[in-house]
């Protein structure tokens, strides 16, 4: 299947009237394995989405005036009803406003190195967060080394290629580049079904220059060695309403402090240097450094499938998050997130 926004649907358009057909003459209601499978090559996880909602709200209505225009009422997980038009692409819910919307210019940054692969995305200018897969990690690796391998493509539509079998089905990956210009060319092949594969092509881009946050000349003046499950818990323990996260660090006790602030609450969190929190602590001078919660939150993912977390500050008070991930083979990927720090009032 080859990922054209153009033909995406003409070609859901034709799958949908054969399943039609085929349950017509069948007189069947239930949709066969080859018919999800068809409809997920084509919606993805929006159809694994829509088919939850159906299962918990199965009742919906279908209004059509007397010139044949016809609307559509369903439920949502959230118990409110939203009205959608047929053959119209777009939906009043969040989730079309988060996940089309808002993730349409959306790109991450590809750079291919005999080492191995380095994937970065930004936010803002504030945030930076790479991930790095070390060719120890693919059964089979090879990268130019006399050329530059690096190019841009939809974060979005890479989801959605990766998952084109659904988040519960393994699947093998091959990925070609040829060169710039060049499509990314995936290559999937789900390990419960015999004989299917599926080929996207995910067309790329020259991209921009990346922000460099950090300056050669910048130095640490504090590093953290933190368990990934504590840091995850004080982060998803937090209060909505908080906006804004101070870190204290000084060498004396207590040696690390986390300090939030909302619009009308406050709450503090100590962690002494003999925590099990803390594997690893120096701290050069008192330090006092405000982020965005918003963007600390961003790593939360990452942090729940990591085992060990590294947090350099540097003289500047921008932020280095290191995790790595341990795989069962013994084999490591890390990703990184630099945050910019919130200027002083």
């Amino acid at each position: 299947m080859r990922i054209s926004e153009s033909k995406i649907p003409v070609i859901a358009e034709s799958i949908l009237k054969q399943i039609e057909a085929r349950v017509k003459n069948t007189n069947s209601n239930q949709l066969s394995d080859e018919d999800l499978l068809a409809l997920h090559s084509i919606f993805g996880v929006t159809l694994q989405r829509s088919l939850e909602i159906l299962e918990k709200h199965p009742k919906f209505i279908i209004y059509t005036n007397p010139k044949g225009r016809t609307l559509i009422e369903v439920q949502g997980d959230n118990g409110r009803c939203y009205r959608v038009f047929p053959k119209i692409n777009f939906c009043p819910c969040l989730a079309f406003k988060n996940l089309v919307i808002e993730r349409k210019t959306e790109s991450a940054v590809f750079c291919a190195l005999p080492e191995g692969l380095k994937l970065t995305v930004e936010e803002g200018k504030c945030v930076q967060a790479s991930a790095y897969i070390p060719a120890d990690n693919f059964t089979e690796y090879h990268v130019r080394d006399d050329v530059d391998v690096i190019f841009k493509i939809s974060l979005a539509v890479l989801a959605e290629c990766l998952n084109i079998f659904g988040s519960g089905e393994e699947a093998s990956l091959k990925m070609y580049y040829k060169c710039e210009g060049s499509p990314l060319l995936l290559v999937l092949q789900p390990q419960s079904f015999r004989n299917v594969m599926t080929d996207c092509e995910i067309w790329s881009q020259t991209p921009d220059s990346m922000l460099e946050l950090r300056s050669p000349e910048e130095t640490d003046v504090a590093k953290l060695v933190v368990r990934a499950g504590a840091l995850l818990a004080v982060l998803g323990d937090v209060e909505r309403s908080a906006d804004v996260l101070e870190l204290r660090l000084q060498p004396e006790p207590p040696h690390f402090t986390i300090v939030t602030y909302g619009m009308q609450d406050r709450s503090c969190i100590e962690v002494p240097e003999c925590s099990d929190t803390l594997q690893s602590f120096s701290c050069e001078r008192e330090l006092t450094l405000k982020y965005q919660l918003h963007h600390l939150r961003l790593c939360m993912k990452a942090l729940a499938i990591s085992n060990k977390v590294v947090l350099r500050c540097s003289s500047t008070g921008l932020l280095l998050l290191q995790l790595k991930l341990e795989r069962d083979d013994n084999k490591h990927m890390f990703s990184e997130f630099y945050i910019v720090p919130l200027l002083d009032d």
